[in-house]
């Protein structure tokens, strides 16, 4: 057995050799503030679906997390109970390079190219970036800020071949850390 511990909200999360998640029942007891955000990620339902009865409903976090870590399950619970933001299931989705949920939030409805272009560059996949680009996105200022925020050097020679200017994605994006500028100012230069 080994610990992952999560500091920002003060519990530990142990999982068995075979990774099945055993979740820490106090802190979802603890009822307050509970947040789908925190416990979609680690693909149990069990987890979630415990969550959900002591009151989380944060559907739009909890299907960005679900399509982010791959997980089906939870990803549909979302759209059931009422995720109403399908885009933000797009972007995780091309960021965690997850193909077949990509398809699901286009077929459910999801439209925000510009968006999966960005997670899609964020993520390094090439693949669905090329399918954003086809589907319709064109802010390369955003492609660029990912691939920067992800250290891919290909995707951000892409997104200048296609028009991004590296002060254009600084203006738009005012929360970079300042390593990731650094490389994406190095990068465009």
């Amino acid at each position: 057995m080994f610990f992952k511990r999560d500091i920002a909200n003060g519990y530990t999360t142990r999982y068995t050799e075979d990774k099945q998640f055993i979740y820490d029942i106090l802190y979802i007891k603890s009822g307050d503030n509970i947040s789908l955000w925190d416990v979609c990620d680690n693909g149990d339902i069990r987890c979630v679906q415990l969550a959900v009865d002591r009151g989380a409903n944060d559907w739009n976090f909890g299907l960005f997390k679900a399509c982010l870590g791959g997980h089906r399950e939870i990803a549909d619970l979302m759209i059931e109970r009422g995720a109403g933001d399908l885009d933000c299931g797009l972007f995780g989705a091309c960021w965690g390079g997850y193909r077949q949920f990509v398809d699901l939030m286009i077929e459910q409805g999801a439209d925000d190219w510009n968006g999966g272009l960005a997670g899609a560059c964020h993520g390094g996949h090439r693949q669905l970036v090329d399918l954003m680009i086809e589907r319709g996105a064109n802010d390369w200022n955003s492609g660029l800020f990912g691939a920067c925020l992800g250290g891919h050097r290909q995707l951000v020679d892409l997104m200048i071949e296609r028009g991004a200017t590296w002060c254009k994605a600084c203006k738009k994006h005012k929360t970079p850390t300042t390593s990731n500028m650094n490389l994406c100012f190095l990068y465009t230069r």
